[in-house]
């Protein structure tokens, strides 16, 4: 799927606009505007990415989550 930023620079309703394309690797999430430069930032993530760390923090979780499992299942049994 191709996704596509359109922008659209309206100065007067009637009037001819200029339009530009950008193809986007991801979802965009955020546009910002650079104080000084007045240029357009678009901040895109791929969805449900998650770094390393967070990917090692959450499977030591889910590590610890299943242990206490069987823990109870053994006590409760």
């Amino acid at each position: 799927m191709l996704v596509v930023c359109r922008i659209l620079a309206l100065e007067k309703l009637g009037a001819v606009f200029n339009q530009v394309a950008t193809p986007l690797q991801y979802t965009p999430r955020r546009f910002v505007i650079h104080p000084e430069s007045s240029n357009l930032i678009v901040i895109e993530t791929d969805h449900n990415a998650y770094t390393d760390s967070f990917k090692l923090r959450r499977k030591q979780q889910m590590a610890e989550v299943r242990g206490l499992l069987k823990y109870f299942v053994g006590v409760l049994a």
